[in-house]
């Protein structure tokens, strides 16, 4: 599988958004890949290894990583801790990674999410490409969700 569009990936984040979350979505004009999302973000990242292999990326703005945690968790946003919000984000990122695994490849196992925090972060996975991406709002703040694919050595 060489793409995955923005709206399957919008469709896969919801699957997993609602149920958890209870948070409305909505599909924004897509970034140009390796631009930052802006200021402090946080993001979670599972590998894809098995018969393919690559990545998904999670990059939520700090403001939306809170609200999942405290959401998630059951307190207030501002009462989230970084391993609160470290817990959340890597497993939406699990979640939603899943379900992209099952789309582009159902043999291959998910690996355990890695989290980044940061200012202005761009996102890179070596040796990757990117498939394909989808930038949403949600409670006024951005989530963008990156597929990469292992390039193969030549």
């Amino acid at each position: 599988m060489d793409s995955i569009s923005c709206e399957e990936i919008f469709r896969m984040t919801q699957q997993v958004w609602a149920p958890m979350l209870s948070f409305p979505l909505k599909l924004k004009p897509e970034r140009p890949t390796g631009t930052a999302l802006g200021g402090e973000s946080v993001v979670g990242s599972v590998s894809l290894n098995g018969d393919w292999q690559g990545a998904v990326t999670l990059e939520f703005s700090q403001k939306l990583a809170c609200l999942c945690a405290g959401q998630i968790f059951g307190m207030e946003a501002e009462e989230a801790e970084s391993e609160d919000i470290h817990d959340a984000v890597g497993e939406l990122a699990n979640q939603v990674g899943g379900l992209i695994k099952g789309r582009l490849a159902p043999k291959s196992l998910l690996g355990l999410p890695t989290i980044t925090e940061g200012t202005d972060l761009l996102i890179d996975v070596p040796r990757c490409t990117p498939l394909g991406s989808a930038t949403m709002d949600c409670q006024g703040a951005e989530i963008r969700i990156e597929v990469w694919k292992l390039i193969p050595d030549s």
